[in-house]
């Protein structure tokens, strides 16, 4: 140790000093000014790149392509608004199974892109039917229902006389072309009866309140108990009414009581159809 001290000089002691200060500041200074120049082809691996170091502002455009992107990667969440147009789904990608429940409103589908080829077999019943949305005309024996004319319990009859019997809703419109008739059922309950007699229920309809020969349909309900007034169901045959096709028509009815009648009638119910053939 003595030896060495002897030899140290001034000189030594400075120029071993700068020799210290120039490695350690040249190297502070080369790590500054290092470029994408003095990087070699290939120089910076993936073990070089600190986690999460690229970010999106260092992506150049058209960078990432589809043999980057990990299978599953690209979920809705990814997805921006209107980012899938119709060129960017494959033909027949888009099955049932990719369809949410609710998922396709009506409002989904243009007009004319369900044909008959899109629909399964028995794919529509009549819950999938609107109302109002088969008409004579889709067809191919042209019936529709065009009126349901009905009443309740409230009309007594007493004698010949007709007694007007209220329907509602008994008015409807006829196609241009077409047959129209009416059937349904009618529940009344005739007065008890004579000895020597029964006493009936005579229903008459008529078109737009004319009773007449053109429409004059007699529906009779017979009570052959002596005792006590019995309800009676009757099941109208088909009528066929003659309308005027170029307006609205209303159905009306009356009835009066027919035969030997032991006290006041009384029509419970009546539940009409009118339906139209053609």
């Amino acid at each position: 140790m003595q030896r060495l001290l002897s030899k140290l000089t001034y000189a030594n002691v400075v120029s071993t000093i700068a020799l210290c200060v120039a490695v350690g500041g040249g190297a502070a200074f080369a790590a500054g000014k290092i470029d994408s120049s003095q990087i070699a082809t290939g120089g910076v691996h993936t073990k070089n790149l600190q986690h999460r170091s690229v970010t999106s502002g260092k992506l150049a455009l058209g960078a990432v392509r589809s043999n980057q992107i990990a299978p599953g990667a690209v979920d809705t969440g990814e997805l921006a608004t209107g980012a899938v147009h119709p060129g960017q789904i494959a033909t027949g990608a888009v099955g049932s199974r990719q369809l949410s429940a609710g998922a396709v409103g009506a409002d989904q589908i243009a007009k004319g892109a369900v044909g008959g080829d899109q629909l399964a077999k028995g794919a529509v019943d009549s819950a999938a039917l609107g109302a109002g949305a088969v008409t004579p005309a889709q067809m191919r024996f042209p019936v529709a229902l065009v009126g349901t004319p009905s009443g309740g319990t409230g009309t007594v009859m007493t004698g010949l006389t007709p007694t007007p019997y209220a329907l509602a809703d008994a008015s409807w419109a006829p196609h241009a072309e077409g047959i129209d008739l009416v059937v349904g059922t009618i529940t009344a309950a005739p007065a008890p009866v004579a000895m020597v007699n029964d006493c009936r229920i005579a229903v008459e309809f008529a078109i737009d309140g004319e009773f007449g020969p053109e429409f004059d349909p007699s529906v009779e309900l017979a009570n052959t108990s002596h005792t006590e007034a019995v309800s009676r169901t009757k099941t109208l045959d088909p009528v066929t009414v003659a309308v005027d096709r170029s307006q609205p028509t209303e159905l009306t009815a009356q009835a009066r009581e027919v035969g030997s009648c032991e006290g006041p009638s009384t029509i419970e119910s009546m539940h009409l159809r009118v339906i139209e053939v053609g």
